[in-house]
């Protein structure tokens, strides 16, 4: 009896601790950040091609509109 009154403490202990972090989490934070490469290509592929040319430097920006496309 000793060892499920032992998991039941800890399966409650778990989910308190799981709701705790997610009630104190920053959710203040609107940006993501994203990793990729610029490149500039003249033809209608719509993928990288021998003829692709990386633009070094570049900031790219994304805009969400609510209920757009």
């Amino acid at each position: 009896m000793s060892t499920k009154s032992s998991i039941t403490v800890l399966a409650f202990a778990f989910c308190f601790l799981s709701l705790l972090s997610f009630a104190y989490s920053n959710t203040t934070d609107d940006k993501i950040y994203l990793t990729g490469l610029v490149y500039c290509d003249n033809c209608q592929l719509k993928s990288m091609t021998e003829m692709s040319k990386m633009i070094p430097g570049t900031t790219v920006r994304l805009e969400c509109r609510e209920g757009g496309t």
